[in-house]
């Protein structure tokens, strides 16, 4: 049942993030940048794989703003202390603080979108989905800080 695969954990979505968005994006990587060495070095550039960095790069930073959600919700990042408060104050900073950073970025790459016209070279994608990475990652992380405060029930789930 789906309830016993999310019993016991209250981190189900960066743990599935990481299991299935991660951990197989880095992977795509390596086997990207793989091909590419072997075909550039070894072949002479005879499979004319020109895209390859720029999937890499994309990939890359969707990779980087997916695990933000996934380092700031299990604790992992650094943190500093200048001056010592209260443990539930300093939480209720720190998720404002994170908050706000996160909700600052999400606006201003928002409202920097529509200003943005280039495309890719090889692919001829447009460069806002690296914008687009930038976007879900911000919401992710602020969803992620946010369902900590919902009852117990709810929580769970994630």
């Amino acid at each position: 049942r789906f309830d016993l695969l999310m019993k016991n954990t209250d981190k189900n979505l960066t743990n599935l993030l990481k299991l299935f968005v991660l951990i197989p994006g880095f992977l795509f990587i390596i086997c990207l940048l793989s091909i590419n060495i072997f075909d550039r070095f070894i072949l002479n550039g005879t499979l004319g794989l020109m895209w390859v960095e720029e999937v890499t790069v994309i990939v890359m930073v969707w990779l980087i703003f997916l695990s933000t959600a996934v380092i700031d919700r299990q604790e992992g990042h650094i943190k500093i202390s200048i001056i010592t408060i209260p443990h539930g104050v300093n939480k209720i900073l720190e998720d404002v603080v994170m908050i706000a950073f996160f909700g600052f970025l999400l606006w201003s790459t928002y409202e920097l979108l529509p200003k943005v016209f280039s495309k890719y070279a090889a692919t001829g994608w447009s460069i806002k989905i690296g914008y687009y990475a930038i976007i879900f990652g911000s919401s992710l992380t602020i969803f992620c800080r946010l369902i900590k405060y919902l009852p117990e029930r709810f929580s769970k789930w994630f």
